[in-house]
Order: structure tokens, then C-alpha cells, then sequence
């Protein structure tokens, strides 16, 4: 009486999805233990738990290095201000002079100039397509759908790294949502909610959401779509478009964004050259959560 307990426990969730946490009940059978009392605390809290992670193998690695450079990928110099800078080296012919560092030249007697660093600044795109083989979901199809969202979740915690630009998901299955941000954290927080909950379908339209995929990022940037099935054809996905729409008008859509496109299916050896997934729950913990339930001017 009059102090505060503290009760904890471990649970762990073999499934990704959305879980409730709550009410609690807080009992007592204080003093004698003869009589016991409870009152329930009705707070609930849903949160999230993200596909398992699993393991990126250089093939993935050098994949994504190549594709953020190159000619056609955007430079930015590395600080917002002018006194930014990583390293001082000997003046050359043909270096500004505001980028002299005049008290370092002072010193050692000849010039030395600021030298800032230039980094790739490229975005990055990709598409999930949750097929569920045109049929009823089996522990087959399920799998290879759960790799793919597993693929994702371990990818998007390691773009940070990576990815200095825009980076742009798209996730078609039940339904179809499409995360844009120059924020690596925002992305993050958002895609592994919904992959956390989404579900596969049979055949996901997912032209429409190429289509807003290609126009989010610069033009040269790749796409990579993971799969659950085999890379389809032009006509597989032009028949998800609506009737009214002309055929010149779904051809002209297809030519301007498949040259883009880097299908991956989770079947094929390519895929599974690059990514080698966990089957070790415990291994695997994203996130932890805390949760306190506050029993005030309550009498048992």
C-alpha cells in the first residue's frame, strides 16, 4: 500500500501485423489474501509488427551502387554553407579563388583551396507486386508474397546509406498506396505499416501505380519491381487498364516506363543471388514497445 509496482513480460510475434495491447486489469488480494478486488483500465494501443528482416547479399549491394551512379545522376556538393568542407589539398590551375582557405596558405606559403565533397544525389524507386498466382492463396504463393515484403523491409532500413535523393515505394496487393519522400525516416515509418498489414491478391493492378512511380522520381531513375510471379507482358498489364482508355494511349504509358523497369521475381536465381531470407523469428525484432497504464484515485 502506497508504493507503485512495476509488472513486464515478453511476447513474441511470429506474424507480421496489427496488435492491440490492452485493457488491463489490475487485481489485488491485499492484506490477507481472503477477498480479491480489480478494476480494469479500459486504455487500448494497436501497434505495428513489420515483416521479419533477412540478409542483402553484395549482388544487391553492387545493384543499387551502380544505379546511383553514373552521368546522368545529379550532383549536390556536400554542406549548405560555403565554409563546409572535408579536406584542404594544393591550389590547381582553374580552382576558384573563393575556395581558397586563406589562413592554412598563410601558413605553409603557397595556396591551398577547400575541397567539398560531391555525392551522388540519385533517387530511388521500387514497386512491390503481391500476386497471389491468379488463384486461392497457398502456403506456396504465401511465401513467396511474405519474401517479398521481407526483401522490402530489410532494404528500406538500409537506404539511408545509400540513397541521398527521393526515394518513392509502391505496395499493390488488397490495396494499392504509393509512399514519395525526400525523408528517409518518413518513408521508413509509413512503408512498414503497410507492410505490415497488407495483403496479396489475385493479379494486383499495378500500372496505375507504376505510372505515378515513374512520375515521382527524375526520369532516369531505375525501378525495381519484386514480384511474386514472373515478369508478365505488355498485353497483361494493359488489360488492367479501363476500356475508355485508347490502346495507342496504354502503349504510349508501357514504352515510356519499361525501359525503366527491373523485375525481380523472388522465383528467380537473380533474386535469390541478392537476398537470403531469415527463417529465425528471434532474430529478427524491429521494434519494442512500452506501454503504461496509469491507475489514479482508484480504490479496489
Amino acid at each position: 500500500p502506497g508504493r507503485n509496482a512495476t509488472v513486464s513480460g515478453r511476447v513474441m510475434f511470429f506474424k507480421r501485423g496489427r496488435y492491440a495491447v490492452g485493457p488491463a486489469v489490475v487485481s489485488t488480494r491485499f492484506p490477507f489474501g481472503l477477498i480479491a478486488s480489480r478494476v480494469m483500465l479500459p486504455k487500448i494501443t494497436y501497434f505495428h509488427v513489420a515483416p521479419r528482416l533477412g540478409k542483402l547479399m553484395p549482388v544487391w549491394h553492387r545493384r543499387i551502387q551502380s544505379s546511383v551512379t553514373g552521368s546522368d545522376a545529379v550532383k549536390r556538393t556536400r554542406g549548405n554553407e560555403e565554409d563546409e568542407f572535408y579536406a584542404l589539398r594544393p591550389w590547381r590551375s582553374g580552382d576558384s579563388r573563393k575556395h581558397v582557405h586563406w589562413r592554412s596558405s598563410a601558413k605553409v606559403g603557397y595556396p591551398i583551396v577547400k575541397q567539398h565533397e560531391q555525392q551522388d544525389n540519385r533517387d530511388f524507386a521500387m514497386l512491390l507486386d503481391l500476386d497471389s498466382f491468379h488463384g486461392p492463396a497457398n502456403e506456396k504463393s504465401e511465401y513467396d508474397c511474405e519474401t517479398v515484403l521481407s526483401f522490402a523491409a530489410t532494404v528500406l532500413l538500409q537506404l539511408k546509406s545509400v540513397i541521398h535523393g527521393r526515394i518513392a515505394i509502391g505496395i499493390c496487393g488488397n490495396r494499392n498506396t504509393l509512399y514519395v519522400s525526400n525523408s528517409h525516416l518518413d518513408v521508413v515509418q509509413q512503408c512498414l505499416r503497410e507492410l505490415a498489414i497488407v495483403q496479396s491478391v489475385s493479379a494486383p493492378k499495378i500500372l496505375d501505380t507504376l505510372c505515378e512511380l515513374h512520375q515521382s522520381v527524375s526520369p532516369s531513375t531505375p525501378i525495381f519491381v519484386i514480384s511474386s510471379r514472373p515478369q508478365p507482358e505488355f498485353a497483361e498489364l494493359a488489360e488492367f487498364k479501363g476500356k475508355l482508355e485508347s490502346e495507342s494511349a496504354i502503349d504510349n504509358h508501357l514504352n515510356r516506363i519499361w525501359p525503366s523497369v527491373n523485375w525481380l521475381s523472388v522465383e528467380s536465381p537473380e533474386f535469390q543471388e541478392m537476398f537470403e531470407a531469415q527463417l529465425d523469428a528471434e532474430q529478427n525484432q524491429i521494434t519494442s514497445l512500452t506501454q503504461a497504464w496509469m491507475a489514479e484515485n482508484v480504490t479496489c
